[in-house]
């Protein structure tokens, strides 16, 4: 046993210099641990818990984290180890090691035999999440292509019950982006173009949404779409949702522009019969123009991703675009901004921190100056809308060269109804009408993680930056510059403190 001073806490996602820390405002600690399980002097209050794993001496870097609404665990992915934790006191139920494999960039994996030389390559666990409806966890790593696979949520570790894909879903490579989740998918045997209302929700089998950047990493590298919607249905695992000669659920960077254009993904999520995507890429081709953040949509009920749609989302303040998004979160929001904001406590808001671009005209280099936006999921909606109807009428181009779809768009007698859902005609859009919001906070560190929360009709807002801080806000309200407090939740009437589940430990508002 020995002590280790953390003299830096990146607070992106709570995984923390190779720890998972649950903290209520912390910055430094001090951390006793051995082997698996830390246990904390208190030195800094807010440190409830570390997580801070080791495997045959070496510490074992963590990478990525999902929790378990249902039983309170966390499943917490690294290089070459996967562990499923007990969030109230950080113990270890089960761990599966899922690396080194011998690799090769040139060969699509097991059971296809290699001719290429292949190296003990790291197991990097890019994505994760959980299908609640077959009680797995889906988990993808950079190994044979970018393959996921399922585990038992129970025991991750058998892996006579991992089921693995047969071909590449997500980047190849350590660093590369790679979003999945879990939404309701085409319905089976839709026909192609058809409409049907995105506001009726459900109707189709589940689905695992994947936005990967495309890497040239290897020969196989053109079969992995950007995008894709696949089956969950045990019989069809991984598999496109649809897939025909030329068109499926899913998209592919044009053969052009996958050296020169790349797309980071950020997050995904599901609203409303929509599936979203939030990314960083370049306003268009060419080496001249700056890199934008958007948010990228497909019907859930679209078989074929006719709707497809990209639209800008910025977020500034006097002047400043702070154009990199760094992270996002759906969320509710609390009486007060709901009121403010004309919306109602049960609808969606998107909260985004974004920090401004430096480098040239790219601006593609994060600065430390960086801002909080709001984003009612229902001026989302209407956004998006506006530029597919702004394509049905004719009025503008498809703008989306990088997936093949850059001509004039047709002018068309489609009712408004019809639309939103795709068409075999203007599909592919690429919007130039931007969801916009004035920035509630700005600060001169960079943001990069976070959640929301209500408490007695406030909404409060958790952000975590570089250096290690995390920090609370009361948005008290929203007008055309809205006013959000750094502000601790008082006791009221000996009420208990406010208390977030952050991955299934109360954070406490003292």
């Amino acid at each position: 046993m020995f002590s280790c001073r953390y003299p830096e806490i990146r607070a992106k996602k709570f995984i923390i210099n190779k720890s998972i820390v649950i903290q209520r405002f912390s910055a430094n600690f001090m951390a006793e641990y051995t082997n698996e399980k830390v246990v904390l002097p208190i030195i800094d209050p807010s440190v409830e818990l570390v997580f801070h794993p080791t495997y045959e001496n070496n510490d074992v870097h963590l990478e990525k984290m999902v929790y378990d609404t249902h039983t309170s665990r966390l499943y917490i992915g690294g290089v070459n180890h996967l562990y499923d934790v007990a969030s109230f006191d950080m113990h270890v139920r089960d761990h599966a090691v899922t690396g080194p494999r011998d690799d090769s960039v040139e060969c699509s994996g097991p059971p296809v035999p290699c001719v290429h030389p292949q190296y003990a390559t790291n197991s990097h666990t890019k994505a994760m999440t959980i299908d609640y409806d077959s009680n797995k966890l889906i988990e993808c790593t950079n190994l044979y292509q970018g393959r996921c696979r399922t585990r038992n949520l129970s025991n991750i570790g058998k892996e006579s019950e991992v089921k693995e894909s047969v071909r590449g879903i997500v980047a190849n490579d350590a660093t590369s982006s790679a979003v999945v989740f879990v939404g309701s998918g085409p319905p089976p045997n839709t026909n192609p173009g058809s409409s049907i209302s995105p506001v009726i929700v459900g109707g189709g089998e589940q689905a695992l949404y994947v936005g990967t950047t495309f890497t040239p990493n290897g020969g196989l590298r053109e079969e992995v779409p950007a995008v894709s919607a696949l089956s969950l249905d045990q019989a069809r695992l991984f598999n496109m949702s649809r897939e025909q000669t030329f068109t499926g659920s899913y998209l592919k960077i044009h053969s052009l522009y996958r050296q020169t254009y790349r797309i980071d993904y950020v997050k995904g999520f599901s609203s409303n019969g929509f599936a979203y995507f939030a990314t960083r890429q370049p306003k268009f081709t060419g080496e001249s123009y700056p890199t934008i953040s958007k948010l990228v949509r497909v019907c859930t009920k679209d078989p074929d991703f006719y709707s497809y749609t990209e639209v800008p989302l910025k977020c500034s303040k006097n002047g400043i675009d702070y154009n990199l998004l760094q992270d996002i979160y759906l969320g509710k929001p609390g009486y007060d901004l709901a009121s403010s904001m004309g919306l109602k406590t049960e609808d969606d808001v998107l909260f985004g921190v974004f920090s401004k671009g430096e480098g040239g005209t790219e601006k593609n280099i994060t600065s430390k100056n960086s801002a909080l936006c709001i984003y009612p999921m229902s001026k989302v909606e209407r956004k998006f809308f506006e530029n597919v109807r702004e394509c049905f009428k004719g009025n503008t181009a498809k703008n989306l060269p990088w997936f093949g779809s850059n001509g004039k768009c047709t002018s068309t007698n489609y009712p408004d109804s019809e639309i939103l859902c795709g068409k075999d005609v203007n599909n592919y859009i690429g919007g130039e009408i931007p969801i916009s919001s004035e920035a509630i906070l700005v600060d001169r560190s960079l943001m990069t993680s976070v959640v929301s929360s209500t408490y007695m009709g406030a909404t409060i807002a958790f952000i975590g930056t570089s250096n290690g801080v995390l920090h609370k806000y009361q948005i008290t309200g929203t007008t055309a510059a809205a006013n959000l407090h750094p502000k601790s939740a008082e006791h009221k009437n000996g009420q208990r403190p406010h208390q977030l589940h952050l991955f299934g430990l109360p954070l406490y508002l003292p």
